[in-house]
């Protein structure tokens, strides 16, 4: 499960703890919209967890533009 900044976090982390609890445990991963100048610096935030090869789900609270959801699409394919 990837959340994207800010609406889909939430959203990552509930299904990811739902699965949990229910026995079939999903990572959660965290998609920012862009790298902050402060913290880890990073994009992808979980990303401990991707396996080549593996499937993700991609959860936005509120879709845009296609543009985006791709982009943010390109950045999880260039971490597995």
């Amino acid at each position: 499960m990837a959340g994207v900044e800010l609406g889909g976090c939430p959203l990552a982390s509930a299904v990811s703890l739902v699965s949990f609890q229910q026995g079939n445990p999903l990572p959660a991963l965290y998609v920012r919209k862009a790298v902050k100048d402060h913290g880890s610096k990073r994009l992808v935030e979980g990303d401990r967890a991707i396996v080549p090869g593996m499937s993700v789900v991609l959860l936005e609270d509120v879709i845009t533009t296609v543009d985006l959801r791709c982009a943010r699409r390109r950045v999880l394919r260039r971490w597995a």
